[in-house]
């Protein structure tokens, strides 16, 4: 009859020890994700000088470039496809290797795109009253 009366005090001990380990587990796995990353520093470049406001992507991943055309993205380590993308600029994808705990900088230089606009036409009409003849709008508050 003893056997079943300490049954119940493992069972707490057992929940107990997994309840921590559950606790403990999450940590644990944060750090050995944050020891796998490393940083990538990308510069990007135009023919006419740096581009701020331009898209870098990697994965679910992404940043702005900054008004010197430069932008950061903390990744898994290992190789990965960087694609930079902005309205008026052709799009460029680079492969780049992330190595953990390390800042890896890559410079990637963007094209404008051709751009072809529809015709604009501009018309206007004149009249014969001058400026000053013209009445103002009068309003009592």
């Amino acid at each position: 009859m003893k056997a079943p009366a300490t049954l119940p005090g493992r069972r707490v001990l057992w929940t107990a020890l997994a309840a921590l380990v559950a606790y403990m587990l999450p940590a644990t796995s944060l750090a050995a994700q944050q020891s796998g990353t490393g940083t990538l520093q990308i510069t990007v470049v135009e023919a006419m000088g740096m581009v701020g406001g331009l898209l870098v992507r990697s994965g679910s991943q992404s940043a702005r470039t900054d008004a010197e055309g430069r932008a950061r993205l903390t990744l898994l380590a290992g190789p990965h496809a960087v694609s930079v993308t902005g309205i008026g600029f052709k799009p460029v994808q680079v492969w780049v290797e992330i190595l953990p705990d390390t800042v890896v900088t890559a410079t990637v230089r963007v094209e404008m795109l051709e751009m072809v606009m529809e015709e604009v036409r501009v018309s206007a009409t004149r009249t014969e009253r001058l400026a000053g003849e013209t009445p103002e709008r009068v309003e009592v508050l």
